[in-house]
């Protein structure tokens, strides 16, 4: 990677072809990333994020068992910004990304896992600044309890922002650090020459991690540390809360919700 020849970020991929089993039978009709917080797709939240972040495009890699994502595309405010390319198997968040590579067109990018909504856009655009001015990949990481560890991938860290390990959802014991990596990453289009040389990895899945762990070799990646507020709505508790929380902190909707409380008791 070379950090003179790095690129402004101008493009964001959202994997959006997973089959959502964890929101079955819902899912099996809806796609969980159209699924609500109040009255708004979670898909939405992400999608606005990178735009206030300062993104141009946004490549949506979604299956053709989900045309609902193409109906919603085409229908948002946003829509002549947004190109939906196709992942035809689920083998992967790596080739998920991978899928994009045309789409790209030899540029870095921003991915952004739509399960992850986060409360500002705040740090993925310092990301973008971070990745401009170093030419390097970087992830967001936030500390998770100790009790969550194992679903994350979690980053070892040599210095105060330069990744050397990432261990992709080790047990608790075994980490080498409660720092997660949390669904945002600014990344070099080398990146995707590391995913078509990673072998497939469990399941026969093309991993980012794989391809992240080659860029920490080499000495081109970096965290980001963010204690921004993070919902994880890719189960149903997670996108319980997320509504929760945008309720509550709504000062109508919270009366509404107090109401309704005192009713019932």
């Amino acid at each position: 990677m070379n950090t003179a020849t790095s690129t402004s970020v101008r493009t964001a991929v959202i994997p959006v072809a997973g089959v959502g089993s964890r929101f079955a039978p819902v899912s099996y009709y809806v796609p969980k990333e159209l699924l609500p917080i109040y009255n708004i797709p979670a898909l939405q939240y992400v999608i606005s994020e990178a735009l206030s972040a300062g993104i141009e495009r946004i490549i949506l890699v979604s299956s053709d068992s989900k045309p609902a994502i193409n109906t919603f595309a085409e229908t948002l405010w946003c829509s002549s910004q947004i190109e939906v390319v196709y992942q035809e198997e689920p083998l992967g968040l790596g080739h998920a990304v991978l899928c994009a590579r045309h789409a790209v067109a030899g540029e870095s990018f921003a991915v952004l896992l739509p399960d992850e909504i986060m409360s500002s856009w705040e740090p993925l655009q310092q990301m973008i600044k971070e990745h401009t001015r170093t030419g390097n990949c970087v992830v967001m990481l936030q500390q998770v309890p100790q009790s969550e560890i194992s679903r994350y991938g979690i980053a070892d860290m040599h210095s105060d922002s330069m990744i050397s390990r990432v261990v992709e959802k080790p047990t608790p014991e075994n980490a080498p650090s409660n720092l997660a990596i949390v669904g945002r990453y600014v990344l070099c289009f080398e990146i995707m020459n590391y995913l078509m040389d990673c072998p497939p990895g469990a399941l026969g899945e093309v991993q980012l991690t794989d391809a992240l762990q080659v860029a920490a070799d080499a000495g081109f990646l970096r965290g980001h540390t963010s204690g921004v507020l993070r919902w994880d709505t890719g189960n149903p508790m997670g996108m319980f809360l997320a509504n929760y929380d945008h309720v509550v902190k709504d000062p109508s909707l919270r009366n509404r919700l107090v109401e309704h409380q005192s009713w019932g008791q």
